[in-house]
């Protein structure tokens, strides 16, 4: 989960001091976005948001991995990135450290420059890993308790992750936001601890998401075109789209009256010793249709 999941959500007056690692960048191409090989963000239509909140997918570790990919926005005509764009691509390019109260910046330091490095010819796309340290201690349970799918037979991975994703579907399709919330608990915990959210904001995100996911009844489109991504070094799963809405999740919502897109982005894991998958992670934000 990441930021842009709360862009019509006001917080509430008790604030904590979070720490939150956060990458900062200017371009406007199609990208995605990973930390410990898991996806923190992806638009692969417009741009991603900046900045881009990194906090839930750090691991308890000091060392961890940043991966971006950048599409020349005419990619699917065989537009290409030319060599002269890399420094304007590269401007702002860095994470950074932020010391924030609600919605308010008390600090904020440069951790790491990135730079993608000078390309000698066009290339379709732009993709590089970073390595940078942290320094804040996350102890969520993350997904390194969880079973390696990459073991799992391919044809059996398939039915239980799209059963997975039915089931969801269905919930959110009915209306049923509660269920839906015990749903991704797990992911909205860690979240939260992550972030260091207090008790009040804990609760005001919570009924924001309610509200949302319970106006999402009849409005879910049929889950086709997909590609069944694996991350989290094996221990992840996620079903993206292929089609229109390339590379986001297959949970969306489109609401024709009010002229909204709701993407929900639903990373699974299987914990060890369970027979079934548990959402682990969710990406969301909320469209105006264009």
């Amino acid at each position: 989960m990441n930021d842009t999941s709360a862009r019509e959500y006001k917080k509430p007056a008790q604030k904590n001091i979070s720490t939150r690692y956060m990458l900062n960048f200017e371009f406007s191409y199609p990208a995605e976005i990973l930390v410990n090989d898991m996806v923190a963000e992806i638009n692969l239509e417009n741009a991603p948001f900046s900045p881009c909140n990194l906090n839930a997918y750090l691991l308890d570790q000091k060392e961890q991995k940043i991966k971006i990919k950048i599409f020349h926005p005419d990619y699917l005509k065989g537009g290409l990135i030319q060599p002269e764009i890399i420094q304007k691509l590269n401007k702002e390019l860095a994470i950074y450290k932020y010391k924030i109260q609600g919605e308010d910046i008390l600090h904020m330091e440069e951790l790491k420059k990135i730079d993608f490095p000078d390309i000698k010819a066009a290339v379709p796309y732009l993709e590089y890993e970073w390595t940078f340290h942290i320094d804040t201690a996350f102890k969520t349970s993350g997904w390194s308790n969880a079973a390696d799918l990459s073991k799992m037979d391919k044809n059996l991975l398939k039915k239980e992750v799209l059963n997975k994703y039915e089931d969801l579907r269905a919930m959110l399709n009915k209306g049923e936001g509660a269920r839906f919330l015990k749903e991704i608990s797990t992911a909205n915990d860690d979240f939260f601890m992550s972030n260091s959210f207090s008790d009040a904001e804990k609760k005001a995100f919570v009924q924001h998401q309610l509200k949302t996911y319970h106006s999402l009844k009849g409005l879910l489109l049929p889950i086709e075109h997909y590609r069944i991504r694996m991350m989290g070094e094996g221990k992840v799963v996620a079903l993206e789209r292929v089609s229109r809405y390339k590379g986001q999740g297959v949970l969306v919502a489109a609401d024709k009256k009010g002229k909204k897109l709701y993407f929900n982005y639903v990373m699974l894991c299987k914990p060890l010793n369970s027979t079934s998958f548990k959402v682990i992670r969710i990406n969301s934000f909320i469209q105006d249709k264009i």
